[in-house]
């Protein structure tokens, strides 16, 4: 019912803008544009639902109608002021995601190299070491170092500070307490 309101009070603004500005300068302005499409597509959706037509894709289109409180900046200065910083934040998040991204790519290959293929556990959780009987029918921790996306994701469980710390212990107790200290400490530290 509130749809059916609110798609009766677009299609009303759609039709008054259209008469007093004409079709040529209506679609000048890429927000019209925009309300036209909502409109149209709510108007199909509607008719479609009448004609019990399953149809997802139009559904979909709903999401877009939050979009129109974007409009609001034209005439709220505030939102727009609000709207300038968020860009501008976007815009340095981006610098700011490609050192993390690089960042973490290095700690992934490092960690591939120092532990990958070296960790298994035996059923009581103990350490076997490389290349002892049992190595390869060992258990290996859910989170490894033994493929990139496995090494990716232990790195970022690492830089996220959540529960890193059972990690550095078993690749501590596993491989040995040098090269995982400097390597998960560094991890943290650096990252």
């Amino acid at each position: 019912m509130i749809n059916h309101a609110f798609l009766v009070i677009f299609t009303f603004e759609f039709f008054v803008k259209l008469l007093g500005l004409g079709w040529g300068i209506y679609t000048r302005d890429s927000a019209n544009l925009f309300d036209f499409f909502l409109v149209t597509v709510a108007c199909l959706e509607i008719i479609i639902i009448n004609f019990n037509i399953k149809l997802k894709v139009l559904q979909t289109f709903r999401i877009l109608r939050l979009l129109r409180v974007f409009k609001l900046a034209r005439v709220w200065t505030g939102l727009q002021s609000i709207l300038k910083t968020m860009w501008s934040t976007f815009k340095s998040i981006g610098y700011f995601y490609l050192l993390m991204s690089l960042f973490l790519l290095m700690f992934t290959v490092l960690g591939m190299e120092i532990f990958g293929q070296r960790v298994r556990f035996d059923q009581d959780g103990i350490p076997i070491p490389v290349g002892t009987e049992g190595f390869e029918e060992g258990i290996v921790p859910p989170w490894n170092f033994d493929s990139f996306w496995s090494a990716s994701v232990t790195v970022f469980i690492t830089l996220a500070n959540d529960g890193w710390t059972v990690l550095f212990l078993d690749y501590y107790r596993a491989v040995g307490s040098g090269e995982a200290s400097i390597f998960f400490i560094s991890v943290i530290v650096i990252g």
